[in-house]
């Protein structure tokens, strides 16, 4: 009985490690060269906010996404630098993807009262209402 009960164990953990994670199977492989270009490309945007250059930071982050486009960090800087150019119609469907990317609890309330941000900057007063609730 011990050793059917223990089969079946490892059989059942077999099965469950063989199984692939729908999130896995989604985002594609990057490389680490490309992970590394990607984070070199964020942190030159980063300077080009820092020193109030949005357009340009805007261009690096958007580099840096087409190394990775899952990279979150490059995602969330980039609906910022559209923010601060008043480009509201293309940072939401950015903020709604850093949602979407967010891998912390934080990073998807950040994510999701920059929405509610940008819907108030479009009088948009009850869809920045639910945005700010979803950020609690």
């Amino acid at each position: 009985m011990k050793k059917q009960l223990s089969l079946f164990f490892i059989g059942f953990c077999s099965l469950m490690l063989a199984q692939n994670k729908p999130e896995q199977a989604q985002q594609p492989k990057v490389s680490k060269l490309a992970i590394a270009q990607a984070r070199t490309l964020l942190r030159a945007g980063n300077k080009q906010f820092e020193a109030k250059n949005y357009g340009e930071a805007q261009a690096l982050y958007k580099r840096a996404l087409d190394k990775n486009a899952a990279y979150g960090k490059a995602s969330f800087n980039m609906g910022n630098a559209m923010y601060l150019q008043k480009n509201y119609k293309d940072a939401l469907p950015q903020f709604e993807l850093d949602a979407k990317l967010a891998t912390s609890k934080i990073d998807k309330a950040e994510a999701n009262h920059n929405i509610g941000n940008l819907q108030m900057e479009e009088k948009q007063y009850s869809k920045a209402v639910e945005a700010y609730k979803e950020a609690l």
